[in-house]
């Protein structure tokens, strides 16, 4: 046993030291350097012994008779240990109208880049599509767009869209250090994506949480990301597979669609354009402070799908197709059709049905109560989430496909107080048009206006089908803002209600 004293290695069963007669303890000394060093680690947790830190080894230390020797031991191996490195960087991304996504970056450090290298894995193409950039200047901003798709390819299966960043830094000592951050998936299909090390994507959902609270607010999103180190070697050398946890390529029914796909639906000289959209989870309502009582909390649901939605509202011309007239106020057969009751709406995916051999969805009785048969292959009106879910498009949007209302809104501060003709306007993402503005749509659900406070955890296609308590005929949902509301009341998360007996100039009607 070695004296605490001089140091001098004495025979295990001593009980005094040989060269200067101290008395030798028996503590297990394993355990007692054992001890210590977990009590070290505790007191250095933060990179540094401070002075209390200091006093409480050296107590300790004498305690357990730990040699001066093991102390400095740790000391040195804290000391050398190398600094944590401030490696930061910070990036935006988003999903522009088209075909294409927008990826902005900045950094924090004192590190320059050398190369960036941006890959983008789109579910949309066959391919990865990769650009490498040089001489970077780290105190601006940096923006660039790729291609999802090529426009001029027939529509393919919209699944999952990925991006990851690779960059080559050189700091202010001429190192050179190569990093890489986490591959965060854009969309909310459910696609699990993984890279060559076996690690999935990060859904911006889990990654960024309550991201709407931010863009709605008018930010871009920008968040921080965790740079991992790589060698020169793995730098540019990885590749991503893509593995379906629902056979999303599958054929939808038997008519061979595909997620994604477009389908006229010929009505005499008239069509009806659709698209077949994904499901997913998808944000709906407007964070506290920013939507009414009635539009809050915002909260995240689960549309089960793929689900076809009309590419615009209904126009007049084909109301007048399928129903024989045309109640609109304003004339112009291109334009939305309004001034129809939820009633009138339901009688016209009714019609629709039969007219493209559907079997109608909706059973009306005499006394006007209206039932749904789920089975039914027909068209008819979306419910409230489906309705928010295919107007976001898979984005965080204020509206349907922008931050910006003008890009994709007819409201009362352009539409020169008239209704004007469908896509006219930017399509969503989807490639879907006029979701926010022009006219409001009738959805399927009964109006609740606290609906959105009762919900305590993530559902899958909620539907208001039981109508509340209240005097006379329960008010249904109306979506989107018209032409005649101000553009703030246009956003994605806007709604309001309306007997289903009411009939507007500023309402509508799109089906699913």
């Amino acid at each position: 046993m070695r004296c605490p004293v001089c140091e001098y290695e004495n025979a295990p069963d001593a009980s005094r030291c040989e060269s200067c007669d101290h008395v030798l303890s028996v503590l297990d000394q394993p355990k007692a350097i054992e001890k210590y060093r977990r009590a070290f680690e505790k007191l250095t947790a933060e990179g540094s012994l401070n002075e209390r830190g200091a006093q409480q080894c050296e107590k300790l230390r004498a305690k357990l008779q730990i040699s001066e020797e093991l102390h400095e031991q740790l000391m040195t191996e804290l000391l050398t240990e190398s600094e944590p490195e401030e490696r930061e960087l910070t990036i935006a991304l988003s999903w522009s109208s088209g075909h294409e996504v927008n990826l902005a970056f900045i950094h924090g450090g004192d590190f320059t880049f050398e190369h960036v290298e941006i890959t983008l894995l789109s579910t949309l193409s066959s391919g990865l599509h990769r650009e490498r950039f040089d001489d970077i200047d780290p105190d601006e901003r940096h923006l660039f767009q790729a291609p999802l798709y090529d426009p001029q390819a027939p529509p393919s299966s919209l699944i999952s869209i990925a991006v990851q960043l690779q960059v080559r830094t050189v700091d202010i000592t001429e190192e050179v250090n190569c990093y890489r951050t986490p591959m965060l998936s854009l969309s909310s299909g459910e696609v699990e994506m993984i890279d060559l090390e076996g690690n999935p994507t990060h859904s911006l959902y889990e990654l960024l949480e309550r991201r709407a609270l931010f863009s709605l607010l008018g930010s871009e999103g920008w968040r921080e990301l965790p740079l991992s180190r790589i060698t020169e070697d793995e730098l540019f050398q990885w590749e991503v597979h893509v593995t379906a946890k629902r056979d999303w390529l599958r054929r939808s029914a038997a008519d061979g669609w595909r997620v994604g796909d477009q389908h006229r639906c010929q009505l005499g000289s008239l069509s009806l354009d659709e698209r077949l959209c994904p499901g997913g989870i998808s944000w709906i309502g407007a964070p506290l402070g920013v939507g009414r009582d009635w539009e809050t909390p915002a909260h995240q649901i689960k549309v089960t799908g793929p689900l076809w939605s009309a590419e615009t509202p209904i126009t007049q011309a084909l109301w007048t197709e399928v129903m024989g007239d045309n109640p609109s106020a304003h004339m112009e057969e291109r334009a939305p059709v309004d001034s129809i009751s939820w009633y009138d709406a339901v009688h016209f995916c009714n019609r629709l049905s039969r007219r493209l051999g559907l079997n109608p969805v909706y059973h009306i009785s005499a006394d006007r109560r209206v039932t749904r048969d789920s089975s039914a292959s027909g068209y008819r009106l979306p419910s409230e989430v489906e309705w928010e879910h295919l107007a976001r498009g898979g984005l965080d949007r204020s509206y349907a496909g922008s931050n910006r209302a003008e890009q994709v809104c007819w409201s009362i501060e352009n539409s020169d107080h008239r209704p004007h003709p469908v896509a006219e306007k930017s399509p969503n993402a989807w490639g879907l048009f006029d979701y926010c503005g022009n006219v409001w749509e009738w959805c399927e659900d009964y109006f609740i206006d606290d609906v959105y406070r009762k919900r305590a955890s993530l559902l899958t296609d909620p539907r208001v089908q039981f109508p509340p308590h209240t005097e006379g005929e329960p008010s249904r949902v109306r979506r989107g803002g018209s032409w005649a509301t101000a553009a703030n009341a246009c956003r994605v998360f806007s709604r309001a209600d309306g007997q289903p007996t009411w009939k507007s100039q500023f309402v509508g009607v799109r089906v699913v």
